[in-house]
C-alpha cells in the first residue's frame, strides 16, 4: 500500500561516491533519489527510507524549498494527504 509520504521521487543511477567511513577512504557505485514531501512529513519519510536501506547510515538531507510554483504546492500537498474516506 502506498504510503503517500512523498508526491514524487526522481531517481538518478551512475553516481560514483568518494567518502569516509570508519576511518578509511571507501567508494561505491550508488543511486540518488530526490523525493519530493511536504515539510511536516521530513522526520517520517526520512525513518521509512532508513528502515528500508540496506546502508548503515544512508546519508538523508532535507533541503528546505525557497518558493514553489502555487499548482505544484497544490499537487505535492494533495498527492501526500491520506485518500478520503468512503
Amino acid at each position: 500500500m502506498r504510503d503517500r509520504l512523498a508526491a514524487c521521487v526522481n531517481v538518478r543511477p551512475g553516481m560514483r561516491s568518494v567518502y569516509a567511513w570508519k576511518g578509511a577512504a571507501a567508494h561505491a557505485d550508488e543511486v540518488v533519489a530526490f523525493m519530493k514531501t511536504r515539510a511536516g512529513l521530513s522526520e517520517t519519510l526520512a525513518a521509512a527510507l532508513k528502515a528500508r536501506h540496506p546502508y548503515e547510515t544512508p546519508i538523508i538531507l532535507h533541503l528546505p524549498v525557497a518558493g514553489a510554483d502555487p499548482d505544484t504546492t497544490a499537487w505535492m500537498i494533495a498527492e501526500t494527504q491520506a485518500p478520503p474516506v468512503g
